[in-house]
């Protein structure tokens, strides 16, 4: 039987109650995406945390995740409500360690669709209901903090960007809850769509970030593009375009990222009759020839928004 972590012996047992605490806090801290980094084994033995900032060497997380790991499995194989706090807790320094790790990304997808299932037979009562939004909301900024901070794996990690699709396409409504508000309450279609595109330019931010910190980030501009496709997304516009093209230009060998850009374009009903698209196009041409640039991604960029307006 798996020993419960107040009896781990320090700094050890310390150690992982800070980091549980911190990857999957009960309070207002919750809202804040964390910037994670994982030291080399070298450092010293310690967690270190100020929030939002959070460090461990990777000696460290090893043990941790070893002791995670334990805590999990032990209450997959013997479920007991006592024990299910501490395996979900587990899940996030688990997903830590390997970003692709289906168990436990299969139990974090269980626990916010029990809540769920808990909320529609208690008759969408209110109690129900807040914790379903929290656990969202919570899953949300967790998966924001590990897509965005500077680690190896996880900008890039299939499994994550599937869990956060999942919950979107899912779980809309308790994700645009704001200030306790459901978006179903608010009758003016100006202040709905107002809202949508608020939540679309956050989620091109945490896309943008990750694929900073993995370039050529095929899973998260996929993300984006199926993110971009959802019923409720419709009214989003090309004033996308602008913040995206800026993006290209800071990053122009990424090529994801241009191959995106022409996604966008291409979604337009009219590119050639589209005067951000024209611009576009005329901005890119002059910042070539300003700094001679020869990137392939540019050119090919070039190439197929000159195919889609001949079309």
């Amino acid at each position: 039987m798996t020993p419960p972590v107040s009896n781990l012996s320090n700094p050890t047992g310390h150690a992982y109650t800070q980091l549980t605490s911190a990857l999957h806090p009960s309070n207002s801290e919750g809202s804040t995406i964390l910037e994670v980094d994982i030291l080399p084994s070298s450092h010293c033995p310690q967690l270190l945390y100020e929030h939002p900032a959070l460090a461990l060497p990777k000696a460290l997380l090893v043990q941790l995740y070893l002791t995670a790991r334990r805590l999990l499995f032990a209450h997959l194989a013997s479920p007991r409500e006592e024990t299910y706090d501490a395996a979900l807790k587990a899940t996030s320094v688990v997903l830590l360690w390997d970003p692709n790790h289906l168990t436990a990304a299969n139990f974090r997808k269980r626990h916010i669709q029990s809540l769920s299932n808990r909320w529609v037979e208690n008759g969408y009562g209110e109690r129900d209901g807040r914790r379903l939004r929290d656990a969202v909301q919570r899953e949300l900024r967790f998966l924001d903090s590990l897509v965005t901070s500077p680690l190896n794996k996880h900008a890039k990690a299939s499994t994550l960007w599937g869990q956060r699709l999942w919950i979107m396409q899912n779980f809309w409504a308790q994700v645009l809850l704001e200030d306790g508000c459901s978006m179903e309450g608010d009758t003016s279609k100006k202040a709905t769509i107002k809202r949508i595109m608020s939540h679309w330019d956050c989620e091109l931010h945490v896309i943008m970030k990750a694929g900073e910190r993995h370039p050529r980030n095929y899973y998260a501009w996929q993300y984006a593009r199926q993110l971009f496709w959802l019923p409720q997304m419709k009214e989003i516009s090309v004033e996308s375009f602008g913040q995206m093209h800026q993006w290209c230009l800071m990053h122009p060998r990424d090529v994801s990222g241009w191959g995106f850009l022409v996604f966008l374009m291409a979604s337009e009903e009219t590119v050639d009759g589209d005067s951000d698209g024209k611009r576009i196009v005329r901005e890119t041409t002059e910042w070539v020839r300003k700094y001679e640039w020869e990137g392939e991604s540019v050119e090919w960029f070039l190439k197929a928004v000159g195919q889609l307006q001949l079309d």
